[in-house]
């Protein structure tokens, strides 16, 4: 009984951490990529311009 009570407890830890991870990770990415696009629209209106 208590082995099921802590199987399902480190279960619920695991998810919990990688569903963190995972959130933190697509953040990052999801502002490099709005970065990239607003470096991209930077660097357009510089060529234009010249």
């Amino acid at each position: 009984m208590w082995q099921r009570i802590i199987v399902l407890i480190s279960l619920i830890l695991f998810l919990a951490t990688a569903c963190s991870t995972m959130g933190e990770v697509t953040g990052k990415a999801v502002k490099g990529v709005d970065n990239a696009a607003d470096d991209f629209k930077d660097g357009y209106r510089k060529g234009r311009g010249q």
